[in-house]
């Protein structure tokens, strides 16, 4: 199996709403960055470390470096100090220091990774939020950084000397040795951590301003996540750069699972460029929190509701139908946030099917021995589909709607008759959407423009009739011309509120913007949101972050379309009216004698 099959089919981020998931190679490259960034006698370049009555030593520094610990619970990382030249002095009893040349040297130290509260109103925090490009609001940061004041010794198996052998020197060399190392790792503790990553953290995330995380983190814990090939599923072992930290998140003050750590499912990140580190959010959370309860008004605004038709008789046999209905309303259920409209999950996405709608209204003429009733049925069912790509960007939402309209005649003019009609009338459409990320952070949905001559809806009228001396056909693609323009507005309609939540009140940020840049948003095979990260560039928190040029030519967000003006309607919509012809002989009329009062069954079908 390759990396992207297990990257796309296996990858679970159960039982967290997110994951920052960083590779070895990304954050070591993150430092060399850093390092690279720094002034040459910045302390990230030199090294002076004097511990009073036991050494000292002078270095000059190669950028720092982590190696993550996957082979058992501690520690979490190992960090490497390497010196590119230098000296180390100790201090031996009575006799003069010591020396050794530690050119190439590496110090290994197993420490842990912390997470510590940045409050408001301080200055890193205001360099932190200046970063992020959010507004002071009632929200804390959660920096994570490499804690060296939990180190109490170095690691020997990760430490390299060169030709220095350790065991062969005497014992008190060695113990100096370990007090030095001791002394060393104090004043790293009281010196500037290691930043590796910052997010927002909020008790009350109703409180972040618009510009903040749509889903804001209320808590972070962190975990390793080892690398196992999914072309050789070996034991996970320490060294390999694929080897990943992991920032777990969760959201809306649900307490994390405990203890912390995340089950192992497939690969979130790789040694590749494009896939060092993967911001991962549940689909539970991007799906059923945020997108379906948006995209729920498609299914009230493409509903067809059938009212009491128009239905009128005349003595002579003649009489007119006409039908009456809803589009985009249903009276029962006027709130597009109704459950009604909810999405249920299915096979391959979610879909939505209205219930069966039925209305009927009926007419008489009653002459004695002449008589002419009619009746007519309406019916309607509607029903929705969204389907994404796994592996992809593309979401699909399509819908039909069938109208029947079923007419019914009987009576006696001059002799018995009988005539019945029938249509349907089947609207299909649908809307093409892509993911997209911008530089700022936030998440893009783009609507994708069918092929030129492809509409978004069709309506389709079929029928038949007996016995009746008109023109059903034309009568039956004259509605559906009329009710596909009704449809084509509405989702005009839709298209603007959507397109309008999407790049405003509910723009979707990821944690951590101004810290990572993002591109490549896709899907995996269950649907969970995987977006690949890149740090941007720059020692936090003061230095301004180093953008790549690809994001200077990704497109702004999308203008709203051309308004389509709508007002939900008081009234049904009136198809039009089909006249069926008089059965009676011309100048030919019913007995006086027999003639009654009444004609109308049912008067109410004209309101």
């Amino acid at each position: 199996m390759s990396h992207l099959a297990s990257f796309f089919d296996y990858t679970n981020p159960e039982p967290y709403h997110q994951l920052v998931v960083q590779s070895q190679k990304m954050i070591n490259a993150a430092f060399w960055n850093m390092w690279m960034l720094a002034d040459d006698q910045s302390p990230m370049h030199m090294l002076t470390v004097s511990v009073p009555g036991v050494g000292s030593i002078e270095s000059k520094l190669g950028e720092p470096t982590i190696k993550l610990h996957v082979e058992s619970n501690s520690p979490t990382l190992y960090y490497l100090v390497k010196c590119h030249s230098g000296t180390l002095k100790l201090v031996v009893g009575n006799d003069a220091p010591k020396s050794w040349d530690v050119s190439d040297w590496v110090f290994a130290f197993p420490v842990t990774v912390t997470n510590d509260t940045v409050p408001p109103g301080t200055q890193k925090y205001r360099e932190y939020v200046d970063r992020m490009g959010v507004r002071p609001g009632d929200f804390s940061l959660a920096e994570l950084f490499i804690d060296v004041s939990q180190a109490t010794t170095w690691d020997r198996k990760n430490s390299y000397f060169k030709d220095e052998d350790w065991q062969n020197q005497s014992t008190d060399v060695q113990g100096r040795f370990e007090d030095f190392i001791r002394g060393w790792l104090q004043q790293m503790a009281d010196g500037e951590r290691t930043v590796i990553g910052v997010s927002i953290e909020a008790h009350r995330p109703d409180s972040i301003n618009k510009n903040a995380p749509t889903f804001v983190p209320t808590s972070c814990d962190t975990a390793v996540y080892p690398w196992i090939s999914p072309a050789t599923s070996r034991d996970p072992s320490d060294g390999p750069d694929e080897n990943a930290l992991c920032l777990l998140l969760m959201t809306d003050n649900i307490p994390p699972p405990s203890p912390s750590g995340l089950p192992y499912s497939g690969t979130f990140v790789d040694a590749t460029d494009n896939h060092q580190g993967t911001f991962c959010m549940n689909k539970a959370q991007f799906w059923d929190s945020w997108l379906l309860p948006l995209l729920q008004e498609i299914n009230a605004m493409t509903e067809v509701y059938p009212a009491k038709p128009y239905v009128d008789a005349n003595w002579d046999g003649s009489g007119v139908v006409g039908p009456r209905y809803y589009i985009g309303y249903n009276p029962d259920h006027r709130s597009s946030t109704d459950p009604y409209f909810q999405f249920s999950e299915g096979w391959g996405g979610w879909n939505w099917s209205s219930q069966r709608h039925e209305s009927s209204g009926e007419a008489s003429s009653d002459w004695g021995s002449w008589w002419n009733h009619i009746r007519v049925n309406e019916s309607a069912t509607s029903s929705s589909y969204i389907r994404f790509m796994p592996g992809g960007q593309a979401i699909t939402i399509s819908g039909r709607s069938d109208f029947h309209f079923d007419v019914l005649q009987t009576g006696v003019v001059s002799g018995p008759f009988k005539t019945e009609a029938h249509y349907t009338v089947t609207s299909n459409w649908h809307l093409n959407f892509a993911l997209g990320v911008v530089s700022d952070g936030g998440l893009q949905i783009a609507r994708i423009d069918d092929p030129s001559g492809t509409p978004a809806c069709t309506s389709t009228g079929y029928g038949y009739d007996e016995g009746i001396d008109a023109p059903w056909e034309d009568y039956v693609r004259k509605f559906s011309e009329i009710i596909n323009q009704y449809f084509e507005n509405n989702l005009g309609a839709v298209l603007n509120s959507l397109q309008n939540a999407l790049a405003d009140q509910h723009k979707l940020f990821l944690p951590a913007s101004g810290t990572f840049l993002m591109r490549d948003a896709l899907f995996n095979t269950r649907g969970d949101l995987m977006v690949s990260l890149f740090y941007n560039g720059a020692e936090p928190p003061s230095t301004a972050p180093r953008r790549p040029g690809y994001l200077h030519g990704l497109p702004e967000r999308l203008p709203l379309h051309k308004a389509v003006p709508r007002v939900p309607p008081h009234k049904p919509f009136e198809g039009p009216g089909f006249k069926f012809p008089r059965q009676a002989p011309a100048g030919e009329k019913p007995p006086a004698a027999e003639k009654s009062s009444g004609r109308r069954m049912d008067d109410s079908a004209q309101d």
